[in-house]
């Protein structure tokens, strides 16, 4: 049995290879704030970059420090253009002294491949695309560790960490990413061993579910992801992604304006998270009065008829209680994740 067979027979409903769910969209977002919600991302990007000056390569040119991260750790780095604007985001793992795993949105690792290339000048480095030797599983919710260690699976506490694991029979890699609210976990399987780990964590207690109650639970943690929030409109500083910026590393492309930024300690802009009574439309703009404050990045609608969203807007209006975009009235609430991993 293939991985898209035993998905369609357990309920799932697939539109161009993505898993958008399983036909109960509130269950789905239950298990994600309370339970285990076991979603397949095999749809998205993944990259290879090994050899003797990977380390060296990467770490001249991403915003994080790359040399100091232990094999077992992780981040999430940015290529970033002059501005400080982003033009690449995506989840690094270091799996060996010269190995790095990239995971990145669908389509993206195209265009991370076209960039590290601009900056490869003879350097001993080999990347490559694998999304066809890796599947890729995330478990999201306050269950899923206690899912994964009745299969004796790790659980890392850091963020982006991870440990090799035997998956489904096949050896694999689970690291932490959190999704939503947390916490969450990301499971690196051979395609061979995608049934039984599938298999293994429904039986353990997990629920399957698809991207568009991860879209939910992103929103409502405040959590910014490419390109909604990360993209060439934005620094990483004003979307709330410092921890992909390393304070005080050396010159990389567009470190100028990260270190100006940091030393000022005030983005021109600000992500916040809304909530709204009526839908909400990504990509228009949010005012406050009759001035323009940004742009609605992310919107979604719950199951209960609530729309949530995230917006990008100018430092002046960070702290407006009430805005509109659309005609439709905005009101602010908590991120839970000010800065998410």
């Amino acid at each position: 049995m293939s991985r898209e067979d035993i998905l369609r027979r357990a309920g799932a409903h697939i539109v161009d290879g993505v898993v958008r769910g399983f036909g109960d969209l509130a269950a789905e977002l239950e298990a994600a704030h309370v339970g285990a919600l076991l979603i397949d991302l095999s749809h998205r990007d993944r990259l290879a970059v090994a050899g003797p000056d990977a380390p060296g390569f990467l770490n001249r040119i991403l915003s994080l420090d790359v040399l100091t991260l232990p094999v077992g750790a992780g981040g999430r780095p940015f290529l970033l253009d002059a501005r400080g604007r982003i033009v690449g985001a995506f989840r690094l793992l270091r799996t060996g002294p010269d190995a790095y795993l990239f995971e990145a949105s669908r389509g993206h690792g195209a265009a991370i491949i076209e960039q590290l290339d601009h900056y490869h000048f003879g350097e001993r480095i080999a990347v490559e695309p694998v999304s066809e030797a890796w599947a890729l599983l995330t478990i999201q919710g306050p269950a899923a560790p206690r899912v994964l260690a009745s299969l004796d699976l790790p659980a890392p506490d850091a963020p982006y960490g991870h440990a090799s694991a035997s998956l489904g029979g096949a050896p694999g890699r689970v690291a932490r990413v959190d999704r939503g609210t947390g916490p969450g976990f990301d499971l690196w399987c051979a395609p061979e061993g995608f049934v039984p780990l599938w298999r293994g964590l429904i039986e353990a207690g997990a629920r399957a579910g698809g991207v568009d109650a991860l879209e939910i639970a992103r929103i409502e943690a405040g959590r910014p992801d490419h390109p909604a929030e990360l993209g060439d409109h934005a620094t990483p500083l004003e979307v709330g992604a410092a921890d992909g910026c390393s304070e005080g590393k050396g010159c990389y492309p567009g470190q100028e304006v990260i270190e100006r930024t940091l030393a000022i300690g005030r983005p021109a802009r600000a992500l916040i998270a809304v909530t709204a009574p009526d839908p909400l439309v990504a990509g228009a703009p949010v005012r406050v009065d009759d001035a323009v404050a940004g742009t609605l990045t992310s919107a979604a609608a719950l199951p209960d008829g609530r729309h949530v969203g995230l917006a990008l807007v100018k430092r002046a209006f960070a702290q407006a209680s009430t805005l509109v975009s659309q005609g439709v009235t905005l009101t602010q609430r908590p991120r839970t994740q000010e800065t998410p991993p």
